[in-house]
């Protein structure tokens, strides 16, 4: 498995990330308040996402969480978008897909605006009968 742990201490000023296909876990506070950092997409074998990973980064823009198929992400933890996204174009909407079961407190409080996504959509499995 791949863990990315990066420090808070490591700040950049500039740098686009495109997080590896092959990253299963992503540390508490990996990211925190580096807004030099641009994420745009998680890889599908994270299942977590915890604690203020992506806290107070101005420049992720990740409106799309989980996946239909395969393991997937289960968790966004407390405070884990909190004021992140705030120099990219206003997130008006989330997707969540069925794998995402838990959502901790404020994980998307102000997320891309000062109120945060207006909607949050969940998607519905291929063989629900409501669909």
């Amino acid at each position: 498995s791949t863990k990315a742990s990066v420090s808070s201490i490591v700040l950049f000023s500039s740098l686009t990330i495109t997080l590896p296909s092959t990253l299963t876990s992503i540390g508490e506070e990996a990211f925190y308040r580096n807004d030099g950092i641009s994420i745009t997409s998680i890889p599908k074998g994270v299942i977590e996402l915890p604690y203020r990973c992506f806290y107070n980064c101005a420049n992720v823009r990740v409106d799309t969480f989980g996946s239909a198929e395969g393991e997937s992400l289960m968790t966004i933890g407390e405070d884990c978008f909190r004021n992140a996204g705030s120099s990219v174009t206003a997130i008006n909407r989330i997707y969540l897909h069925q794998s995402v079961k838990v959502l901790g407190p404020k994980c998307f409080e102000k997320y891309g605006s000062s109120t945060g996504p207006k909607e949050i959509y969940t998607t519905l499995p291929a063989d629900d009968p409501d669909r």
